[in-house]
């Protein structure tokens, strides 16, 4: 996988969503892929799920997006009501 150092790639993509939960994990994978696609291009994996945890923010949350490589992605999924903010921090 290309190494990107300090970056933080940010893509605000408009969901139809009804709220949290389920909605808010399924609405955020075809985000995360694009964000990997345009990053990574032909290299990169593709997202399967993403799983919520803690929300660490007002309508901010940790979660993990479950690669089909086996991995798991740290991301940050932020609920704006009709928009979905997903952050994908990369590290050194």
């Amino acid at each position: 996988m290309v190494k990107i150092t300090q970056f933080c790639f940010v893509v605000i993509a408009c969901a139809i969503i009804s709220g949290c939960g389920s909605n808010l994990e399924d609405s955020s994978v075809p985000i995360v892929n694009d964000i990997l696609q345009r990053e990574l291009g032909n290299d990169a994996a593709e997202c399967l799920s993403v799983e919520l945890g803690e929300e660490f923010a007002s309508d901010r949350y940790r979660a993990k997006a479950v690669m089909d490589n086996g991995r798991m992605l740290d991301i940050v999924v932020h609920d704006m009501g009709d928009t979905i903010e997903v952050t994908i921090p990369y590290d050194e």
